[in-house]
């Protein structure tokens, strides 16, 4: 990516790129006990195939959060 642009754009090819890559899809979670007057216990996660993946314990992803 060197040569390319740095637009968001770019960024979301990139990210469809490695989505259809590796057949997988990002969605965020909550706790059960989350409702239409709060939300507690969010996570992100993948499906990469058919198996979940948890992210990170939180309601966003970025190079410092994510699970190893």
């Amino acid at each position: 990516m060197a040569t390319e642009e740095l637009t968001p754009a770019n960024f979301k090819k990139e990210l469809k790129d490695l989505l259809k890559k590796y057949g997988a899809s990002i969605s965020m979670g909550a706790s059960d006990c989350s409702d239409w007057h709060g939300i507690s216990g969010e996570y992100m996660y993948a499906y990469v195939g058919n198996k979940q993946v948890i992210l990170c314990n939180e309601n966003y992803v970025d190079t410092h959060n994510i699970k190893k």
